[in-house]
Order: structure tokens, then C-alpha cells, then sequence
């Protein structure tokens, strides 16, 4: 039986998912509905988390929590620790400081044995390894 691929969510699309009116929630979720399997590092939870209380989305940093805890309890669910070493990391497409967490994401990814989804058209195009959810996603 071969293990299907895996999918580390980018900031963006798990705040996207977690985040029913934000502008691109239907999106992630129409890519979500598939069934794919994902995974979550600490980068896209902590932003994940943050998000929710700096937009007020959840009152307190226990209902942030309670959100993480919900996703993270998925079955398609795995975590992924930050174990991969920023000297590893290829400086191809990294122009500038907002270039280099989506670069180590998608180095995670990889190490991973998966695939890094993101929203961020200017990311899919400069790091390999990363799944673009268009329109036609």
C-alpha cells in the first residue's frame, strides 16, 4: 500500500482554513474537501495562533489553543518538529528576509517527504517542492 503524499500547510492556508471569513477560506477549504493529508510545524501554528488573537477571531490565547487542538486531533493530521537546519537551506529565490521562512518551510517539507501548499504565488515559483492552490485547486 503506498502512503499518500503529504501536504505541510503554509501560515496563510491554515489561517485561511482555521478563519471562515477570510477572503481565501473558500479556497483552502475547496482543497481541503479532497482529503488530502497535511501536517502542521510550529511556524504555521504559532502563526496560526497569533492570528487568531491579534484579529480578535478568539478572545483569549486559550480558545487560540483550543482552535490548535482541534486541527491537530484531525485523522489526516501529522506534526512535523522544525528539524531542519537553516544550513541546508537553498538561498535560490531568497531576495530578501520575507523570502526566508517559506524557504525553510518548503526544506521542511521536503525533508518531510512532502509537498509544501501555499496561496503564495510568488513562493510556488522561486521553491521547489510546493503546491500552488489556485482557483482551479
Amino acid at each position: 500500500m503506498t502512503k499518500s503524499r503529504v501536504y505541510l500547510l503554509d501560515s496563510n492556508v491554515l489561517i485561511a482554513l482555521a478563519t471562515p471569513e477570510h477572503s481565501l477560506n473558500l479556497r483552502a477549504a475547496m482543497w481541503f474537501s479532497q482529503g488530502h493529508r497535511f501536517a502542521t510545524c510550529p511556524i504555521s501554528q504559532g502563526a496560526l495562533f497569533r492570528f487568531h488573537i491579534r484579529a480578535g477571531v478568539s478572545a483569549t490565547a486559550e480558545s487560540a489553543r483550543l482552535l490548535l487542538e482541534q486541527i491537530s486531533a484531525l485523522p489526516r493530521h501529522e506534526f512535523w518538529p522544525d528539524d531542519a537546519s537553516y544550513l541546508d537551506l537553498p538561498t535560490r529565490g531568497i531576495n530578501g528576509h520575507r523570502q526566508v521562512t517559506d524557504a525553510y518551510l518548503a526544506l521542511l517539507a521536503a525533508k518531510h517527504g512532502g509537498v509544501l501548499a501555499t496561496m503564495d504565488r510568488a513562493l510556488a515559483a522561486t521553491q521547489q517542492g510546493v503546491l500552488l492552490l489556485d482557483e482551479a485547486s
